[in-house]
């Protein structure tokens, strides 16, 4: 319980405190461990919030730099073919609100064009890796949410079996 009003104050956190911060500043993993360590501080502080997952990132020119904690994906695809998961270093607990919250920072170098997603586990684990790479890889970028949310629903309910929320972002 709490989980929705834990991952919006995270998300508000994270965005006042980059808020704040100097773009040239933000391209630093470090100054990302500091933002979620805010997060993570401010949620387990308020008792209406229970525990979240959290990816927080920066793109600027052709760098994408941030930190996360928890089960949430943030993921890049370069130049038509190369692909990284950002994010598969971290761990799932202690998550943001337990006040000890385990922060991993992430980079990349960017080549254009470039596809750069966050997502919840509700995505990555019902889309599966191979299907994210093929979509984000199709021709079809309009269309690419839908298509994942149509591979994530289940085959007998038609209902989506977690949450999902997905982030996409294009460069050129």
């Amino acid at each position: 319980m709490g989980g929705g009003p834990a991952a919006r104050l995270a998300c508000k956190s994270c965005l006042d405190s980059a808020s704040s911060i100097p773009t040239w500043k933000l391209v630093a993993p470090s100054i990302w461990i500091d933002i979620l360590l805010q997060a993570d501080g401010a949620v387990g502080a308020d008792p209406a919030c229970g525990f979240t997952t959290l990816v927080a990132c920066c793109i600027h020119k052709d760098w994408v730099c941030g930190a996360s904690c928890g089960d949430s994906a943030l993921a890049y695809w370069c130049d038509g073919k190369d692909a990284a998961v950002l994010t598969r270093h971290q761990e799932k607990n202690p998550p943001i609100g337990s006040g000890g919250a385990n922060i991993v920072p992430f980079s990349a170098h960017l080549k254009a064009p470039w596809i750069v997603a966050a997502m919840t586990d509700g995505v990555w684990k019902y889309v599966g890796w191979d299907r994210l790479h093929e979509v984000f890889q199709s021709d079809q970028r309009e269309t690419a949410i839908e298509k994942l949310l149509t591979i994530a629903r289940s085959l007998r309910t038609k209902r989506l079996p977690d949450d999902f929320t997905i982030v996409v972002i294009h460069g050129e």
